[in-house]
């Protein structure tokens, strides 16, 4: 599968430091000494969600509006949710990967759209009242899908996620 992966800057050589440093020292005493196990890695996909939104906000004429557009940009983990508004796309590279190194996404992509839209809404929400104004429209503009790659490693039966 061909994709826009973000580059590798962690190397497995580098992990066992990584996995040592990570776990506490009182679990490694308590626990006999426990480690990080089957660490591989894998892509999680991340969506560049790009939205055009128009707000319109009180003129200097009683009867007119001035009408603004903005860009936003966001970037959604679509593993965990997490999502945060952005102003410089990450740097990726084309690479072929195969399916089973890229970890399945936990959210559908049209209840993303919406709850992205709420997020923007909560983060205009000042910025409207303290000009007197209301969101006109927001549009989806384009949605991209880029891959981070992550260590994925098993610790006491629990997944651990570490930045690759």
């Amino acid at each position: 599968m061909l994709i826009d992966a973000i580059e590798v800057k962690v190397q497995k050589s580098d992990m066992k430091k990584i996995e040592r440093d990570k776990v506490p020292l009182m679990s490694k005493v308590v626990q006999l000494n426990p480690r990080i196990k089957n660490t591989k890695l894998q892509y999680i996909e991340y969506k560049v969600i790009t939205y055009d939104v128009t707000l319109k906000t009180k003129g200097k004429n009683i009867f007119k509006q001035d009408k603004s557009s903005n860009k936003i940009t966001m970037l959604v983990n679509t593993h965990t949710g997490f999502s945060e508004s952005i102003t410089k796309i990450p740097k990726t590279s084309r690479i072929n990967i195969s399916k089973k190194y890229i970890k399945k996404s936990s959210m559908d992509e049209d209840s993303m759209l919406e709850s992205m839209k709420n997020e923007i809404l909560k983060l205009l929400k000042n910025i409207i009242i303290n000009n007197k104004g209301h969101i006109h429209d927001i549009k989806v503009i384009d949605i991209k899908s880029i891959y981070k790659p992550y260590w994925i490693g098993t610790y006491n039966g629990k997944l651990v996620l570490l930045d690759a």
